[in-house]
């Protein structure tokens, strides 16, 4: 069970009072009435009261359970993508500060942390979820631990490397747009190493992608494992799971 059902109220009701004003942080010297960027700005260091209680439950709830993401893929992928979210909210906060984000709100930065949301938060959490429900649905497990591992591990670096590159070009990218003395073309070719890298971790993204589409399909043309057990990532602590619970 969650840890505490009090923080989650917490962290809901604050979220929802507070994130509903975020948002014109992103127009940061733009033609709008001062006072509305202002209250967004500090609507969105407040956020850090949910980041953190949700943080916090997160944490408590996986309390002893650490030990468990050594051979369960849904729970890796599960805590990875939680992590994720509360990376995602700090980030935004950062990006919402005024001395930050009229250098990056225009760079690359904004698209690192569209991806942090988006990919490292959400759908991390989208496949540790099909890892679990798709073997109910088909009666099966899944076939091959070793196509999880790969899933997981191109998954992980290659939105990793995606974000690290993207925020790095970014910061590059806004300081060379706010330097005067360089012309457009030389701001925008500031970025081109970090976007090499970037290359790098779709190429990561792709192979996960094919590798979770493959093994996805062989549940669906019903070539899984036929088994009570699960498909742990670590076959050989089956019996000492068994034991653990």
């Amino acid at each position: 069970p969650v840890y505490s059902y009090h923080l989650a109220a917490i962290g809901f009701w604050t979220y929802a009072l507070f994130a509903s004003w975020t948002g014109m942080q992103r127009l940061v010297d733009g033609p709008f009435p001062a006072w509305m960027i202002t209250a967004s700005i500090a609507a969105s260091i407040l956020t850090l009261i949910p980041v953190a209680t949700v943080g916090l439950n997160h944490h408590m709830t996986m309390q002893g359970y650490f030990g468990l993401l050594r051979y369960s893929p849904t729970l890796r992928f599960t805590v990875f993508g939680a992590f994720a979210y509360t990376v995602f909210s700090l980030m935004g906060i950062f990006l919402s500060l005024r001395s930050i984000a009229g250098y990056v709100h225009f760079s690359e930065a904004s698209i690192a942390y569209s991806h942090l949301g988006l990919y490292a938060f959400f759908t991390m959490i989208i496949f540790g979820s099909m890892y679990y429900i798709v073997p109910r649905l088909v009666g099966r497990e899944w076939r091959y631990a070793t196509l999880i591992k790969l899933h997981f591990w191109s998954s992980a670096y290659g939105v990793g490397l995606m974000v690290a590159m993207l925020f790095l070009g970014g910061i590059a990218q806004g300081s060379s747009m706010h330097d005067p003395s360089l012309q457009f073309t030389e701001a925008t070719d500031s970025v081109l190493p970090y976007l090499r890298g970037r290359s790098v971790s779709g190429l990561l993204l792709t192979i996960a992608h094919f590798i979770f589409a493959f093994h996805f399909g062989l549940m669906l043309f019903g070539l899984g494992r036929t088994a009570s057990m699960p498909t742990f990532l670590n076959p050989k602590e089956e019996e000492a799971v068994k034991n653990h619970i």
